[in-house]
């Protein structure tokens, strides 16, 4: 059977494009802005606009497609609001989150001019936004962001390995207000004659892929409020930003490490005190009987449905919100990243060599053209992307490997992988579910080109990103006539 990607054959694409390469397929992310958008609308009284997190995927090309589908989008920085505006994003329709506003030079006075929604991340932004605002004579809408208590939920945040809770988690993650600056601060924007307080904004993150965690985010987010009602009498938001974090179909994170390993691992140091030979012997035997119980491609569970995810955070919203608010009136926004790009994308990656140890342990490497410099998720989130092969020469039955890639770390991408036996130099893999940040997040370890990347639709593929060269890698380099650094 021939290995397609997006109903694309995966070798013309090489041939095309050359390997490795980012494959986003725009008829997937759009129908995921489509059930994001259906719903939280089915479960909101008020509208309810999907704001896509463009930190996710910044191609312009890709941001013009997603321009088709919605008005507005969710920014960090002033290189993402310039490839929103190069798209065709409204600026009064964006989102600027985040706490990096005062690190480019006339960068709020830019904001506030162009009428962008400013989510105010720390009460030391407002004093530079209010002067901008004075200045250029316009009366500039914030959002604050908030920072919720997760105090009732404490199960295991799926970001670390060693079982914090969520609770604490949550608390180490630098974003947001905390609750007395919030209070002060929207007591000064709602009295001063320069600012707008239009909302309130929070994120989570994506802690855990359960309906339960996002019950408790949105009791949290709704307590918060509510202090925010009492603290500001007579004032009334007229959006509520619950940011995003969503896993989305094909989710990864997390399930990079198995449980084979781990056992793997403990049994080596519960052997150490035996004879090498003896120590070697079994523990090779346990690493065998461990392989045999993996199974193929080891997909984790799905997560819940966007539907599931709208009825646990904003069905608690609303009731606690309903008896205080008209939410009617009360826009309400989303802000996916993951959810909507993640299984929307493919990385498709050459076979370079298959090297194979029988002693001291049985150990077999699938070395590909490709990197987790380039997939960076499967270190930075543990995700276990899913993977698929088509050797041009298979063998009989499967067999674990792990797939790596060029750099000099242990570049394992996916590890403990059951493929297909047979795989060879030159055959095709695609890693599945890689949409979302690892494009954004590709760095020139190893002084690496960065692959290029396509967006495929009902008119076919298309070149949105060109192929780094190592000229590119090295053109930041200055030297002097010497040649000596500078």
């Amino acid at each position: 059977m021939t290995l397609q990607i997006a109903s694309f054959d995966a070798e013309e694409l090489a041939e095309a494009y050359g390997t490795p390469l980012y494959v986003i397929d725009a008829r997937i992310l759009i129908q995921n802005v489509r059930k994001f958008q259906a719903a939280f609308q089915a479960h909101w009284a008020g509208p309810v606009r999907i704001l896509p997190a463009i930190k996710a995927g910044t191609a312009i090309a890709l941001l013009k497609r997603l321009r088709t589908e919605t008005d507005g989008c969710d920014l960090f920085s002033e290189g993402e609001y310039e490839a929103a505006l190069r798209a065709g994003f409204s600026p009064g329709s964006m989102s600027l989150n985040g706490n990096g506003k005062l690190a480019s030079v006339g960068f709020i006075d830019r904001l506030v001019r162009d009428g962008v929604r400013i989510t105010v991340d720390d009460i030391g932004e407002l004093d530079a936004i209010e002067n901008a605002a004075a200045k250029a004579g316009v009366v500039a809408s914030l959002r604050l962001r908030m920072r919720p208590d997760l105090g009732d939920y404490w199960a295991a945040t799926d970001f670390l390995t060693e079982g914090v809770p969520t609770y604490i988690a949550s608390q180490a993650y630098k974003s947001g207000m905390p609750t007395a600056d919030l209070l002060r601060a929207g007591k000064r924007v709602i009295a001063s004659p320069h600012l707008n307080l239009t909302g309130l904004h929070t994120h989570f993150g994506r802690h855990k892929a359960t309906t339960a965690y996002w019950r408790a985010a949105g009791r949290a987010t709704a307590r918060e409020i509510i202090l925010c009602l009492e603290a500001w009498p007579g004032w009334v938001p007229r959006e509520i930003d619950v940011g995003g974090g969503f896993a989305g179909p094909g989710d990864g994170i997390a399930h990079q490490g198995s449980f084979g390993f781990a056992a793997e691992v403990f049994a080596l140091q519960g052997l150490r005190l035996l004879p090498t030979k003896i120590r070697c012997a079994v523990t090779a035997a346990l690493f065998r009987a461990s392989r045999r119980q993996i199974a193929e491609n080891r997909a984790s569970a799905p997560p819940p449905s966007f539907d599931d995810y709208a009825g646990a955070m904003i069905g608690e919203l609303v009731h606690v919100l309903g008896g205080r608010l008209d939410l009617r009136q009360v826009a309400l926004e989303v802000e996916p990243g993951r959810g909507i790009f993640a299984d929307a994308g493919s990385h498709l990656a050459r076979v370079l060599g298959v090297k194979r140890q029988m002693r001291p342990l049985p150990w077999t490497w699938v070395i590909t053209d490709t990197s987790t410099a380039f997939l960076s998720d499967a270190n930075t989130e543990k995700c276990r992307f899913t993977v698929r092969v088509d050797p041009a020469h298979p063998g009989t039955g499967t067999e674990i490997v792990d797939l790596t890639g060029v750099s000099c770390d242990a570049d394992r991408i996916v590890g403990d992988a059951r493929v297909a036996c047979g795989i060879s130099p030159g055959d095709l893999i695609v890693f599945e579910n890689t949409g979302a940040y690892n494009e954004q997040a590709a760095t020139n370890f190893n002084s690496l080109p960065r692959p290029a990347s396509i967006l495929i639709d009902d008119n076919g593929p298309q070149l949105i990103r060109r192929r780094e060269t190592i000229d590119d890698v090295l053109s930041r380099d200055v030297v002097d006539a010497k040649g000596d650094h500078r």
